[in-house]
């Protein structure tokens, strides 16, 4: 009897695999959530040091007698804004010195009344230099000058006046104290210092007019 030859095994049959949930959603929306992260951060970050170094910027008008150049002080006013106030005609009659900082704005309690709210503004000029660039401005927007003094070693203050297109008259304060110069790092060599001050202007709603 002739024997077969003995045959391999052959391999037990794989069964198929199962069809299960894929990962492919999941890690697509994981990394649209990064990218969105990352993205938000980046803007936060931008706007915050946008909101930190807001400058006054422009070509600007000349002032007559200044070295400083004159630009409308809108951008700085709507800070302070509210239901309308102050009016446009007033908004209209300020200026500020073209490359001023931003620094913040106060006023008073929303209880009341009648409008009381103010700007600082940091400028790298000399204060006498500022005080003589809102003497021309004042004057030639029309404000009635009330006060034009010096109240104290590096402090001066004006105080003007004007009617509203809204039927009441508004005062403008503005008090510009002197800085301790700063050494400027591109003129350390020459012992040279910047010169700069701070502007703070305050407009108040008077009684109306009738």
């Amino acid at each position: 009897m002739v024997t077969s030859p003995l045959r391999p095994a052959s391999d037990p049959p794989v069964a198929p695999r199962q069809p299960g949930p894929s990962l492919r959603p999941a890690l697509i929306v994981l990394g649209a959530g990064a990218l969105i992260f990352v993205v938000g951060t980046a803007i936060a970050l931008l706007g915050g040091r946008t909101a930190q170094t807001t400058t006054v910027e422009g070509l600007g008008q000349p002032v007559p007698g200044a070295k400083l150049r004159a630009v409308p002080a809108r951008s700085v006013l709507a800070h302070i804004e509210a239901s309308g106030q102050p009016p446009a005609n007033i908004v209209a009659a300020l200026t500020v010195p073209t490359g001023s900082r931003y620094l913040g704005a106060g006023g008073s309690s929303a209880a009341l009344d009648q409008f009381d709210r103010s700007v600082r503004l940091d400028v790298g000029a000399p204060g006498s230099e500022v005080v003589h660039f809102y003497e021309v401005e004042l004057s030639r927007a029309h404000w009635v000058l009330a006060t034009d003094r010096s109240s104290g070693p590096g402090i001066h203050e004006l105080l003007g006046q004007q009617a509203g297109s809204d039927g009441y008259q508004w005062l403008v304060g503005i008090t510009i104290t002197d800085q301790s110069p700063a050494v400027a790092p591109a003129l350390a060599g020459g012992g040279q210092s910047a010169a700069s001050c701070t502007v703070e202007i305050r407009l108040e709603q008077q009684g109306d007019m009738s």
